[in-house]
């Protein structure tokens, strides 16, 4: 099984990765800003994650956190994992071998999930 990590920061020591840097959001909006910023924490945890794994996109081995709108909290919920084939009607990038670490993904970096998808 593969283990989350708790934190940005947990993952920067497991990638060997500098977690003061942060891409340059000069210029940008605050959203915008917020998005870049969450998209690349969401990268480097995602990495420390499942290391050198990539999924096999020609078999049902891969899973994904279930992401669901909830409008009256303006944000996602992750209510659990998804296992799915190379069709999808919701595109997900953050692909795991395993149910337990793509849910704990999910659930452990929502606020993260919400600041790259919220709108404003």
């Amino acid at each position: 099984m593969y283990k989350v990590p708790k934190t940005f920061e947990a993952a920067c020591k497991i990638t060997g990765t500098d977690p003061n840097f942060l891409p340059n959001t000069a210029g940008l909006s605050e959203v915008m800003a917020k998005r870049h910023i969450a998209d690349y924490k969401l990268e480097i945890i995602h990495q420390a994650t499942v290391g050198d794994w990539k999924p096999d996109w020609s078999n049902w081995n891969k899973y994904t956190p279930w992401l669901v709108w909830s409008p009256s909290l303006g944000a996602f919920v992750c209510s659990l994992s998804y296992i799915t084939g190379t069709l999808t009607h919701l595109g997900a990038r953050f692909w795991f071998p395993d149910h337990e670490s793509a849910k704990s993904f999910g659930m452990m970096h929502i606020d993260l999930i919400n600041d790259l998808h919220r709108a404003a």
